[in-house]
């Protein structure tokens, strides 16, 4: 056997692998790889003159990693790595949160008590749950006051002085719930709109007639639908003409019943907003007064929790009224503020279901509202009608 050159072998058989990818270069024209030699003499291929230098720029950007300029404040220089031990990623200086303790971790004992905590809230929020239920059922099994057929307020009134210093009658309107019906007194002359009327009757010195289209449950989706349509009919035969065009004052007294039953409010404005403007159109000279909703607190006594509920949600309902009678230029008689002072320190002011008002109760109402309307009018001894009626 003769022995030949190692190399000179190996030379041999590369050399179609050599001749291959020259005529690949040159055909290409790719000049980013060109031919090079190795360390042994082998001609090969490599990075151009260009390319290396990009390459050479390029890792001359790269930094090393490096350890923050102040460790006892974690401070890291600006555009330095972050190291490992600070909780972040050493290869990007990106902070991973995850990573990060927890919040629960940084009030000591938080993951003892916060379980706690929240079993204790939960075990509340259930038991007043389940007394606003219990409750709930009470209220259904009571027996209230019949609503039905109450009195029916069609009443003409003289002055207490004795005649009437005009010839003209004032006619009050009177719309909305229970407490328009008399319900919690025995007799017409102790209801909400007879005292009412008995009071302008005497201010004025003139006869008034009052007629009240109210009823026991009515919500204010009622007067728009069923009491103003009522209002605007003749109410006997022989009657001149429908009752609340000639009207010289219009009274509402409604949203106790929404509160109780959470009439949501956007229906409570757009039902009393119609009322309202109802009233304007068919009424155009009388003065509108409506009674914004009573305070519950003090009725029911036991049933507390659900009170003060309907009595927090009447708070919502209450500012809605009082808004939407400005919209129309109405007189807005704030009875949770102005009865409580009129009867602080009675107990006789509920009735026997300790829920609607009695006659003190009653006569309370009625001044409120007929303040109301007198500081609205101007000076004290001037009409309480409007002007031109």
């Amino acid at each position: 056997m003769v022995e030949g050159n190692p190399e000179r072998g190996v030379r041999d058989r590369e050399k179609p692998v050599d001749d291959l990818l020259h005529r690949a270069v040159a055909t290409s024209g790719d000049h980013t790889v060109v031919p090079a030699r190795s360390r042994t003499g082998r001609e090969g291929f490599g990075l151009s003159e260009p390319a290396r230098d990009l390459d050479a720029r390029f890792r001359a950007r790269e930094q090393p990693f490096a350890e923050p300029a102040d460790r006892s404040h974690g401070a890291t220089p600006p555009g330095h790595r972050v190291d490992d031990d600070h909780g972040c990623d050493r290869h990007t200086g990106y902070c991973d949160d995850s990573r990060q303790p927890s919040w629960r971790a940084t009030v000591p004992g938080m993951s003892r008590w916060l379980p706690s905590f929240a079993r204790l809230v939960g075990a509340v929020a259930g038991a007043f749950a389940g007394i606003v239920a219990v409750q709930l059922m009470r209220v259904r099994r009571m027996e209230f006051l019949p609503g039905w057929p109450g009195f029916a307020i069609n009443h003409i009134i003289m002055p207490s002085s004795g005649e009437p210093s005009r010839p003209d009658r004032l006619n009050i309107v009177v719309l909305g719930d229970s407490t328009t019906a008399g319900v919690g007194v025995g007799h017409a002359h102790d209801t909400l709109p007879y005292l009412l009327a008995r009071r302008i009757a005497d201010a004025d010195v003139r006869s008034v007639r009052v007629v009240s289209y109210g009823w026991a449950g009515a919500r204010v989706a009622d007067l728009a639908c069923k009491q103003v349509p009522r209002a605007r009919a003749r109410i006997r035969p022989n009657d001149r003409g429908p009752f609340l065009p000639d009207a010289d004052i219009v009274v509402v007294v409604i949203g106790s019943n929404d509160a109780t039953h959470n009439t949501p409010p956007g229906r409570y404005r757009a039902d009393l907003r119609a009322t309202l403007e109802g009233i304007s159109r068919d009424a155009r000279h009388a003065r509108i007064v409506l009674a914004g909703i009573p305070a519950f607190r003090g009725a029911l006594r036991g049933l507390e929790p659900l009170i003060f509920l309907a009595d927090q949600y009447a708070r919502i309902l209450r500012s809605i009224s009082r808004s939407e009678a400005a919209r129309v230029g109405a007189v807005y008689a704030d009875l949770h503020s102005g009865v409580p002072r009129l009867i602080e320190g009675r107990a006789d002011v509920l009735s026997s279901d300790r829920f609607h008002p009695s006659v003190v109760g009653y006569d309370a109402w009625a001044e409120v509202i007929f303040q109301a309307l007198r500081s609205e009018s101007g000076t004290p001894g001037s009409s309480l009608v409007a002007a031109g009626a």
